[in-house]
Formats: structure tokens, sequence, C-alpha cells
């Protein structure tokens, strides 16, 4: 369209409707012949009049949606006689609209391509062509849903149909009743909580997808949530076809975990998928929120709800423990039994025999007897004060350097506490996922009744001396098989003669016992392997192990025959001198009967 048919079909419009100069919907329209893009242009014109009909107090329980379906292909039916274009007045408007100025304009292709792509778009099926288009078609969305919802006083959204490729702006009562009495639901549940229960509000399909929605707050006072006036915007890209592409169209979407601990000392937590824009948001709204902690960002939802299982353990531990705050719930009668010192019985002499028998009874030790002060609690896995269990001093773990706090997270990795992806995230500095691992060790040693660090200690000694958890069984090898290897490397060696029965069965012995070493290597590298990544920060991930036995057994037989070899080779150097020396007079010979 020229501008000047742009113009005629604007005023054509306000002229059918009696809109006044002052009216802001004949301003918003008038604003529109400024659009150099049809399909943009008779998108902006229906929304207009739609959004301003709501505007209006036309807003009902019953009302028929501006997205209802058209039949746009009876274009030689009159335009209030085509069906639904009864009941769909913007349709209408604009159809008739554009006969009255230009009756002409259905013999023009590409006008008609616009006009009926225009359409699409307002109702969402479609997106307008071209990326750039879609872009300023989604912002022009955005910015007239702002404008309605502080017109209206109710909420809205915008949203993609199913099987729709664009979006369209919906507002209703019944949208913005939930919006204010639930709490707000990640963009891909959509704006109605869970399937299959049935809402007939929706603007003429069943379940859309929401491409921009408010943020919401709640208001304590009131007992409601209220809008912070921002909004979530969906819509991360766009296709040169039109079409709006959410977080979940482009596979852009976050997992997270939060954690929040209520008035009564418990703790709660959910798993969430959210895109970029809502992160953000979260983000902010954990940081002004002491009570909300993430627990875990990334996109392995078994990981992160790994990760909020084990907060939520730590929390329950702490929140259950004793008035004095004792980590594993340590109370007076707890009891345990304790290995004594032998060394003590040998103190005043040999003991007797009953003296050692005393000696070797395990001792029962309560809680009780030991001062509460000297168990690990409160904030001692952050920054300890005092003494501790057996005349170890508690430290302020969080005050260490940087190298100091690198060589506790070491050893806690080392006694399990600490997982080694933990450890390379937090190295060197007194975190999250440290400080639960060193509670964890902390109480461990109150449960027995020893310091932390001589628990520590005893786990990494249990860790490193972990059995094999599967046993290998060796299978010895056939006598052909052995026969074969010991022809082998006796040929790789140089040896041709016969072995004796003597040789066969020594070196028959031999290769066994390196078969068996072998296996024995192999056995121990699969054991070891998980052990020594986790327990030994950057260690190689290759252990050397010994030769194969084949490999072994040549050089076995080099060695034992060595000397036989030796003369051998002397031999047949000897034989090539001499035949050499023959040959040399032989020529002399001819040289002198010459």
């Amino acid at each position: 369209m020229t501008k000047e048919q742009r113009q005629s079909l604007i005023d054509n419009v306000i002229a059918q409707q009696g809109f006044t100069p002052d009216d802001k919907i004949t301003q918003d329209l008038l604003a529109l012949v400024n659009e150099t893009n049809d399909q943009l242009f008779i998108a902006k014109i229906y929304n207009e009049i739609a959004l301003y009909d709501q505007v209006q107090g036309k807003i009902e329980s019953d009302y028929i949606p501006f997205s209802a379906s058209f039949p746009v292909q009876e274009q030689n039916v009159p335009a209030n006689q085509r069906g639904q274009m009864a009941v769909n007045k913007p349709l209408t408007i604009i159809n008739t609209a554009m006969e009255s100025t230009n009756p002409e304009w259905k013999s023009d292709e590409k006008l008609v391509k616009d006009y009926y792509r225009g359409l699409d778009v307002a109702t969402g099926i479609k997106g307008p062509e071209g990326s750039e288009n879609a872009k300023a078609y989604y912002d022009y969305l955005n910015t007239k849903l702002d404008e309605y919802v502080e017109d209206t006083g109710l909420l809205g959204v915008v949203i993609r149909p199913p099987r729709g490729e664009g979006g369209i702006i919906y507002i209703s009562e019944d949208l913005d009743d939930w919006f204010r009495n639930n709490t707000p639901m990640n963009m891909v549940e959509g704006f109605y909580p869970a399937e299959g229960k049935s809402y007939r509000k929706y603007p003429g399909f069943s379940k859309p997808t929401v491409v921009t929605k408010p943020v919401m707050t709640f208001n304590e006072e009131s007992g409601y949530w209220e809008p912070t006036g921002d909004y979530l915007e969906g819509a991360e890209s766009f296709n040169s076809d039109g079409k709006f592409n959410t977080a979940l169209d482009t596979g852009d979407t976050f997992t997270i975990a939060i954690g929040t601990k209520t008035p009564d000392g418990s703790s709660v937590g959910e798993i969430q998928t959210v895109s970029y824009d809502e992160l953000q948001f979260i983000e902010q709204d954990i940081a002004e929120d002491p009570s909300k902690e993430m627990i875990d960002l990334s996109n392995d939802k078994e990981e992160a709800q790994a990760q909020l299982d084990m907060w939520l353990d730590y929390n329950s531990l702490t929140s259950a423990a004793p008035e004095y705050q004792i980590f594993g719930g340590i109370t007076p009668d707890y009891a345990i039994y304790k290995q004594p010192d032998l060394a003590d019985a040998f103190k005043d002499g040999d003991p007797s025999a009953q003296q050692m028998k005393d000696a070797m009874l395990p001792e029962q030790v309560y809680a009780g007897s030991v001062p509460e002060e000297l168990f690990y609690g409160n904030f001692d896995h952050i920054s300890g004060q005092g003494p501790g269990l057996n005349d170890s001093q508690k430290i302020s773990w969080i005050s260490l350097a940087p190298q100091e706090i690198k060589a506790i997270q070491v050893d806690l990795m080392q006694a399990g506490y600490l997982d080694v992806e933990s450890f390379f995230l937090e190295q060197g500095a007194w975190q999250d996922k440290t400080t639960v691992a060193m509670a964890s060790a902390m109480t461990d040693a109150n449960l027995n009744m020893t310091d932390v660090y001589s628990q520590i200690s005893a786990e990494k000694e249990r860790y490193f001396t972990k059995p094999p958890l599967l046993p290998k069984v060796y299978s010895s090898p056939s006598p052909e098989f052995v026969k074969n290897q010991i022809d082998s490397a006796l040929k790789a060696a140089g040896v041709t003669r016969k072995l004796t029965d003597a040789e066969l069965i020594a070196f028959s012995d031999y290769y066994i016992q390196a078969d068996k070493d072998y296996e024995t290597a192999n056995a121990e590298y699969q054991k070891n392997l998980d052990l020594a990544e986790r327990l030994f920060p950057g260690s190689p991930k290759e252990i050397m192990i010994p030769s194969t036995p084949g490999e072994e057994l040549t050089t076995f037989a080099e060695q034992k025959f060595e000397p036989e070899l030796q003369a051998q080779q002397r031999g047949i150097q000897e034989r090539n001198d001499l035949s050499y020396l023959f040959s040399s007079i032989d020529q002399f010979d001819r040289m002198i009967g010459g």
C-alpha cells in the first residue's frame, strides 16, 4: 500500500466507529499510517480495534475472542455475511474499510497476500515474514500489553496458540484473578495450573505457549500476589518465516534448584526449568530474600535434584539438633564403645594375664561425661571457637589463607566428604559445598567422639584401603596355549633348538606366573582408577602396568640363552670369516695362474 492508501483506510475505520480526534484510539490508529510493512499494518489495526473494545468494558465471561477463526476463502461473499465475520468485529471493520477505500484491491496479488497474512499475524496463526518484522511485532505486542494492563487494571499475557507461530494479547478477569491468587508458575507450564484441568477462559484453545507474562511479588499484608510492573519476555529469537521462538524451541533453558528456609526452622526446595529472562528475575529475588538460596544451576535435572536433596538433608540435620546445636543430635545419654590403648597396660611394667584381659575390654563412653562445648556444633563448620575433643583446637576455617583452605578441601575430598566437582569449583574458598562437607565430617566426629582431624584421617585411610568390589578369578591357560606362547617367544629371541623337558617345565611355570602377575596388575588398575581420580586431584589418568606375559617370556628367553646365543653368533661370524679367507686364497691362485 501507498501512504495515501493507508491514510484512507485509517480514516475509513475511524469514521465507521465514530472515533473523535481526541480519542486515544484515534491517535493510535493514525500513528499506524507510517507503518511501511503491510502485514504489520493490517495486524496492528486488528489489534487496536479488538483491544479497544475490551478496554471499553466489554470483557465478559462469555466473550468471543478476537482469535476466533474466519473463512478468508469466501472472498466473493459480502463482508457482513461471511460466517464468523458477523461476530468478529475487527475483521468486519477492516474488510469493509478495504472494500470502501479501494474496491479493486483484490486484483493486486501482493496486497491480497499481505492482507491475509496480516490477519494471520493478528490472530497468532503466523508471524510477519522476516525475523526483523517478527521481532518488531513482538515488541509492539509487549508495548500494547503494558498499556492495556494499565488501562484496565487487569493482568494479561502475550501467548502463542498451539500450532501457531506468532502471538496475541490475552486479557481477562479470570486470568487476572488467577495471577493474584496463585504462586507464579514457570513459563513452560503456561499460566494456569496442572495439565488436564479445564478452564473455559482460554482464548479459543486448550493450552497456549506463554511468551510474555507479568512478574509477581507476594504481599504479606494482603495475602495476594501483586505485579511489579516488569514482564518476563520468553520469545528469545525469531525465524525468517516469523515464528516466535521460546527457550523451549531453542533449547536455551536452565534447571535450577532453589531452597527456602521457613520460619519454623524447616527447609523446603523445588526444581525449576526457566528461561534466561526468568533466571535473571529469580537471581534478583534470591539476592533480596535471605531465606532463599540457589542450590544448583545446571542443565542436568538429576544433578540439581541430588544437590537439593543434600541441602535439605543437611538443613534437616541441623534443625533437628538439640538446643545447644551439636551436630548429629548428640544427647547426654548417647554412648559408644571405644577400644582402649593397650600401651597403658604396660606403663607399670609387665601386666598379668588378668590385667591384659581387663585392658582389652572396650570402654563405654557417655556423651554426658563430655562437656558440651567440646563437641562440634553451632558455626564450628565455618568459624570454630574454643577447644575440641582430644585436645584439638577449633579454628576459623573461613579465615584461612586460600592455600590452607585448599589443603583442607583436599583432605575432605580424599575422605569422601567433598565430591571432586565441588572441590574444583570451590578450591581455595570456604563456600557452601565445602561448609556442608565439613559439617558432615564434624557430625561423624561427634558420633565417634573424636576430633574432626582424626575423623578425616580415618576416613582417608578407609578410602585408601578400599577392597576390590569384584574379585578377579584367574583362569589357567591350556598346555597347548602355553607351548605356543613359548615357541613364539623362543622364535623372537632367535632360539632354534628344541627345549628339554626340564626347560619346557621351567618356561611354562614362568609364563603362568607372568600371566597371573599381569591379571593381578590389571585388576588393581581397574580397582583403583576411580579411587585415584577421586583421591588425588590432578593425578595421571593412566597407570603403568607390566608388559604382557608374551613379552616377559621373550625377555626371559633372551636372558636365559644369552651365552648360547652369543656363542651361536660367534660361530656364524667365524664361519663367515673362514669362508671369506678361502675365497681370497682362491682369488690369489687365479691371479697368479693367469
